[in-house]
């Protein structure tokens, strides 16, 4: 396709130098093509700028890797205001190009432009889109981003969740607690990832439940893993509980590791809280772990050397 052509240019006097510059590229070497992305990056003019952009159109990958090292590095905000005049364009790999290209630059001033075609309905447009915004420190950008949690196609919240994981200054673990309960295994999986990132420990009671509800043993495998990664004392019991009684092998040494995360985490004395527990492979259990992690309190040494004088059972 001939991009040059195409291209929305604010003076329709400079398109047939891009058009001469377009058809004169395929002739010169790589380093040639190289070297021009770098020079043509000097400059805050709108035909350098445009010349660039079908550089990157061309989708040649020597070419489009110097321009993700070099496109940020000046004139954002001219570069910002020639992209975002690209997304309303009728040909699809003109705006998924700038799309990524606005991603690189993380200017702020191109979400208004981006607001007018953000459409839930085209799931392909809104992941280029998500994953733009996903790359701006800014409040109307993340409202955008979460807005699509309200998608249905599958594919777009998944990605989406995943987008959002990486947000854990502006987004809260609540945001991902509902789709704990998704239907898809691929979102319940994605969402208990993206709380347990937020090591939230408020979040440790919808953990425990998801894990309970959990009915694929894969993804079950999968949450009870990052568990590990939230300091709360009311995972301790259930994870000891699996640890030590689950039928199943793997979920059992995936409970024990998990609670080796936790305890490094979570005072000593919440899981001292444990030793009365009547189940005796329990007790054994944070007895066990008690004397692993170390132990510096005297009541706590004093009840080990007790649970060891008394004990009946190995």
């Amino acid at each position: 396709m001939n991009y040059a052509r195409e291209i929305i240019l604010a003076s329709e006097r400079e398109r047939k130098d891009l058009i001469a510059f377009e058809e004169e590229m395929p002739n010169k070497t790589l380093g040639d093509r190289v070297y021009a992305c770098q020079n043509l990056n000097e400059s805050a003019a709108e035909i350098n700028i445009a010349k660039l952009f079908v550089l990157y159109l061309s989708k040649e990958r020597d070419v489009t890797n110097e321009i993700h090292r070099i496109f940020a590095l000046n004139h954002q905000t001219e570069k910002s205001l020639f992209l975002v005049q690209q997304i309303q364009s009728e040909y699809r790999d003109i705006v998924y190009s700038a799309l990524d290209l606005i991603k690189r630059l993380k200017q702020p001033l191109a979400i208004p432009y981006i607001q007018e075609i953000f459409n839930l309905e085209d799931t392909e447009l809104s992941k280029h889109i998500i994953d733009a915004l996903g790359a701006m420190v800014d409040p109307m950008a993340v409202k955008m981003i979460v807005s699509a949690l309200e998608t249905q196609d599958e594919d777009l919240l998944h990605f989406t969740i995943k987008v959002l994981s990486h947000r854990s200054g502006d987004v809260g673990w609540q945001t991902f607690r509902k789709l704990l309960e998704h239907e898809d295994r691929k979102i319940r999986r994605e969402a208990a990832f993206a709380i347990a990132v937020r090591r939230d420990k408020a979040s440790a009671r919808s953990m425990v439940k998801a894990i309970d509800a959990e009915s694929d043993q894969e993804t079950k495998h999968a949450l009870i893993t990052y568990a590990g990664m939230i300091p709360g004392k009311q995972l301790l019991l259930p994870l000891l509980v699996m640890a030590t009684h689950d039928p199943n092998h793997k979920t059992r040494l995936l409970a024990s590791r998990a609670l080796y995360r936790i305890q490094g985490i979570v005072p000593t004395k919440d899981f001292f809280k444990l030793r009365n527990v009547k189940d005796p492979d329990i007790r054994a259990e944070v007895v066990s772990r008690l004397g692993q992690f170390g132990i510096e309190e005297e009541n706590q040494k004093r009840f080990i050397r007790e649970e060891l004088a008394k004990a009946t059972t190995l």
